[in-house]
């Protein structure tokens, strides 16, 4: 198997949401995203396996990154990300690229694969954990024991606030950005987030989203939130969820709504996010059915 790399992606988009739509399988497998993703300088580059198979990538002088799992079967998951570990160490004099956000199994194989090769696998330099939702667990009403709590939450804040949900159309992209700066500027946790991507989701008007609602509270935008299908599933990544910190319950009451609405389009799994061990709490709260791992490491050559 011969790798090319496509760069321009935006002129190649086509072919790439073709391979995403035809083979993606993971929350990240979304073309917006990709395009977003990129940082300090980083070009996006996709690297085409042939059959509409590949490998999203970054890409900084000698430095690459690859970005989550490939775009292929799953049972030739683990050849395409040896090929495209390969085509970038040897035919690109990479000294290091860094694997983002690979599944904690790809993870494993790589490792076993690369005993005795060329290059090392270092150890992961953080974990994210991913819980998931089994929205047939949910309903709007919470009604039973387990929900009891939420629907008090919910109950409250409503009879508390004025509460009005808005469409992207709807709201002024300074009120969403000024909304990022005081969540930046507010939150306590330390944990990864993403906010040049969301600036430039924000740019586009939130292209590529399957769902984006802001809640205003009381006049002023307090919380966005959004996601997408993932394809090739019944399920759904809740990839944006932002909110000010001012109201008690904000970040709750924005997440029941989510429930509430991707249940409405028929999602059936709700892919709460990535993040670290420490800092689950929050998200535990809404009782997912599943978590599952995935992990960030370098590959080195030898």
């Amino acid at each position: 198997m011969i790798m090319k790399i496509i760069s321009e992606l935006e002129k190649r988009s086509s072919e790439i949401k073709k391979s995403i739509s035809k083979y993606g399988n993971s929350a990240q497998h979304n073309f917006e995203l990709f395009l977003n993703y990129n940082k300090n300088n980083e070009e996006c580059i996709f690297l085409d396996a042939g059959n509409q198979r590949g490998v999203m990538a970054y890409k900084k002088e000698k430095s690459w990154k690859i970005f989550t799992d490939p775009l292929c079967k799953e049972s030739e998951m683990l050849e395409i990300i040896i090929e495209a570990i390969e085509f970038i160490l040897n035919d690109h004099k990479a000294k290091k690229i860094i694997m983002e956000d690979m599944s904690e199994d790809l993870r494993k194989k790589i490792v076993d694969f690369s005993k005795g090769k060329k290059f090392k696998v270092l150890k992961p330099s953080y974990s994210l954990f991913w819980p998931v939702i089994d929205l047939n667990d949910f309903s709007e009403e919470m009604s039973g024991k387990k929900w009891k709590r939420f629907r008090n939450i919910k109950n409250n804040f409503f009879r508390e606030n004025k509460v009005v949900f808005k469409e992207v159309k709807e709201i002024n992209t300074k009120d969403i950005k000024d909304l990022l700066e005081r969540w930046k500027e507010n939150r306590i946790n330390n944990d990864r987030v993403h906010f040049v991507q969301y600036l430039k989701f924000t740019e586009s008007s939130f292209k590529g989203l399957d769902l984006f609602r802001a809640m205003e509270v009381n006049g002023q935008i307090r919380s966005i939130y959004g996601g997408w299908k993932i394809p090739n599933s019944n399920s759904y990544y809740s990839f944006l969820g932002i909110h000010d910190y001012t109201l008690k319950d904000l970040g709750e009451i924005s997440y029941l709504d989510e429930l509430a609405v991707a249940k409405k389009m028929g999602i059936e799994l709700l892919d709460l996010g990535g993040i670290e061990k420490e800092h689950l709490g929050f998200k535990l709260k809404f009782h997912p059915s599943k978590i599952y791992r995935t992990d960030t490491f370098s590959i080195m050559s030898h």
